[in-house]
């Protein structure tokens, strides 16, 4: 389920980058803006399942982690909570880990890392942080937003 959650995450991508500096007035923006809906309701759909399975190896508690993060990040609305909690991923890399020697370790390590970059390039479009929307002094919390325990 994760590995999907790439495919569809990289649609949503590319479909929030079509509308990113398009005019509202353009004729086929209503049709690329239904797109992009399309397809965040896609991920958020895929985050729901692939939260919902249970854990079966301990390497699954790294990526339902991650997959709590990227959740936290998509249901952000406030100003610059999407960059807070971005960081609060990136200060916690150990809870992202899949330490070990076995091939699933490493194929779980693999996608984590492309999972970051993946919440990178929505780091940079404007549908979800705005550069005016983000305090110049905003704090990253101590705490984290979402469960880092042990799903």
């Amino acid at each position: 389920m994760f590995s999907r959650l790439f495919a569809d995450l990289g649609v949503l991508i590319e479909r929030e980058r079509d509308i990113e500096h398009v005019d509202v007035f353009d004729p086929a923006f209503s049709n690329w803006l239904r797109d992009a809906e399309r397809a965040h309701s896609s991920v958020m759909s895929g985050l729901l399942s692939l939260l919902d399975s249970p854990v079966q190896r301990a390497e699954d508690r790294a990526l339902q982690r991650m997959a709590l993060g990227l959740q936290a990040l998509m249901k952000t609305e406030a100003p610059g909570e999407f960059k807070r909690i971005y960081d609060v991923i990136h200060r916690f890399p150990s809870a992202f880990l899949c330490p070990g020697p076995s091939a699933f370790a490493r194929r779980s390590t693999a996608m984590l890392a492309t999972m970051r970059t993946r919440m990178t390039d929505l780091l940079s479009l404007t549908a979800y942080v705005d550069d005016y929307d983000i305090a110049p002094d905003a704090e990253v919390p101590d705490s984290v937003p979402f469960a880092l325990a042990a799903a």
